[in-house]
């Protein structure tokens, strides 16, 4: 009877020592899962800022282009123009 009761303490204890490692892994699985949600969470925000910052640079870069554009449009050789006066002066 002895032996019995030896061996039921140290299966009760056994069941009550995996059961604290059961619930352990439990909320520290959990608790991995919450962080990685944030984790993914603050990835998706920051991609959405390098996307932003990317559109807003190939805007600025578009609204450059057109400048250039416009000034080499509007441009004056003016050593065409002095040439062009020497022509008409004798």
């Amino acid at each position: 009877m002895k032996n019995k009761s030896f061996l039921l303490i140290l299966g009760v204890f056994a069941l009550i020592v995996i059961g604290a490692l059961t619930a352990y892994s439990y909320f520290e699985k959990s608790q991995v899962d919450d962080e990685l949600k944030q984790v993914e969470s603050t990835l998706a925000n920051l991609e959405n800022d390098v996307l932003k910052f990317e559109n807003q640079n190939l805007v600025e870069t578009i609204a450059a282009k057109e400048t250039l554009d416009e000034l080499s449009l509007d441009s004056v050789e003016w050593s065409q123009v002095i040439k062009e006066i020497r022509k008409t002066i004798p």
